[in-house]
């Protein structure tokens, strides 16, 4: 009983123990992927979530098309201050992967 008491305040007392902030926003990234000529997959580096709703494309329960990785992103309150600006609130994305372009638009 001593042991579990002592334990339980070492870890309360480090800086290691922190509650964490409850998710305010999640959103889900889809990965496209590719398999190679010795089958190995890769994942593709942009988030493909807008053009599937756009084309209208089946959607799995997990939020992507046939074939797509699914990966969940959790949005956390991230207050910036500055000296020239009020204390304000923004939300910020544990994973930042940038949006595919539409399937009708080249990048020269």
């Amino acid at each position: 009983m001593k042991r579990t008491v002592a334990a339980l305040a070492l870890s309360i007392s480090t800086p290691s123990f922190a509650l964490m902030i409850p998710a305010s926003a999640t959103k889900t990234i889809c990965l496209d992927t590719y398999e190679s000529e010795t089958g190995v997959k890769y994942a593709a580096n942009c988030d493909q979530a807008a053009n599937n709703k756009e084309s209208g494309v089946a959607l799995l329960e997990n939020g992507c098309a046939e074939g797509q990785i699914a990966l969940t992103s959790v949005a956390y309150p991230v207050y910036n201050q500055s000296a020239k600006q009020k204390k304000k609130q923004e939300l910020k994305f544990d994973i930042e992967i940038n949006n595919c372009l539409p399937p009708n638009v080249a990048q020269l």
